[in-house]
């Protein structure tokens, strides 16, 4: 029913991006916006989450974090979920693209003996300040995520930092299809 997909220059992500735009989810409205800048980084990675192999509805971006958290960093961003039940909050733990798709791949792409995971989320008026609502208070109560800097300014906005723990990460999501 679902099925995450490496994003290449093929995939026809119109549907998706009218949908991004209804909703005013500007950073994720247009390829140019999403993907182009990060699509010559070294490390960048881009996920699509497809609902019966036929429409987008989701998409998560890696790309290098170096330049702020050291070596073999990478930074998560333009995380999106267009499905109303993979937001609804009481099937979070459940039925959640991000947890149970999109992150899973990323965990699977990139060496994690290596690499560190981080997404950066901001309290202001822009951009992922919902986000940073549910990543302070479910992901960091489940020991999912590390707050590991808190008002940095990174492209150009007060962000907060976290780290990812993926092997935790992946523990916690069998755990909860087994329990639920």
């Amino acid at each position: 029913m679902y099925d995450v997909i490496q994003w290449n220059e093929y995939l026809d992500l119109s549907f998706f991006y009218e949908e991004c735009e209804k909703l005013n989810y500007t950073n994720n409205l247009s390829q140019e916006v999403m993907i182009d800048p990060f699509k010559y980084d070294p490390n960048f990675v881009a996920f699509i989450l497809y609902k019966n192999q036929r429409n987008a509805i989701g998409s998560i971006v890696c790309h290098s974090f170096d330049e702020v958290m050291g070596p073999n960093s990478i930074r998560t961003a333009r995380i999106c979920l267009l499905e109303k039940k993979f937001v609804n909050k009481n099937t979070w733990a459940r039925s959640n693209g991000l947890d149970n798709y999109l992150l899973p791949a990323v965990f699977k792409h990139y060496d994690l003996d290596k690499f560190k995971i981080y997404n950066t989320t901001n309290t202001g008026t822009k951009g992922s300040h919902s986000v940073h609502k549910m990543l302070s208070r479910y992901y960091s109560k489940n020991n999912l995520i590390t707050k590991v800097a808190d008002n940095l300014i990174y492209r150009g906005e007060k962000q907060t930092v976290w780290q990812l723990h993926p092997k935790i990460y992946m523990k916690w999501i069998n755990y909860v299809d087994k329990v639920l």
